[in-house]
């Protein structure tokens, strides 16, 4: 199990910030934050419709690229196929089963640390 919770994880850095897939045709821009090839081109497209301009924004960090500088990233291109052929995310509109069933939903549990119950202390309690 706790290899099938980083291989999620590192599934989860290859996700497009855009699309929230994994990436496809990965491409890098200027600041370094990637994205899939078709979403950074439509974001710009969008942009480029709210004003004439010749260096563009990411959409993470609004850091300035100019258009042409996309860097096609065959590494995260790579690991983006295996991580789909390993089949941990579920297809759009697919229900992905929960690994660890949780044996009581009802139980409140810790939003930092998801499979911990909630518990309340004080600060003087330690």
């Amino acid at each position: 199990m706790a290899i099938r919770r980083q291989l999620e994880c590192l599934a989860e850095e290859l996700k497009c910030s855009i699309c929230l897939e994994l990436l496809d045709e990965p491409v890098v821009l200027e600041c370094g934050h990637d994205f899939c090839r078709s979403c950074i081109t439509r974001s710009w497209a969008e942009q480029q419709q709210q004003q004439q301009q010749r260096e563009w924004g990411c959409p993470q960090c609004r850091g300035v690229s100019k258009r042409g500088s996309l860097r096609s990233s065959l590494s995260l291109a790579s690991l983006s196929r295996k991580v789909r052929e390993l089949e941990l995310l579920p297809e759009p509109g697919e229900v992905h089963p929960d690994p660890d069933p949780d044996p009581d939903p009802d139980l409140p549990r810790c939003p930092e640390h998801r499979q911990e119950a909630l518990k309340l202390l004080c600060e003087t309690d330690g």
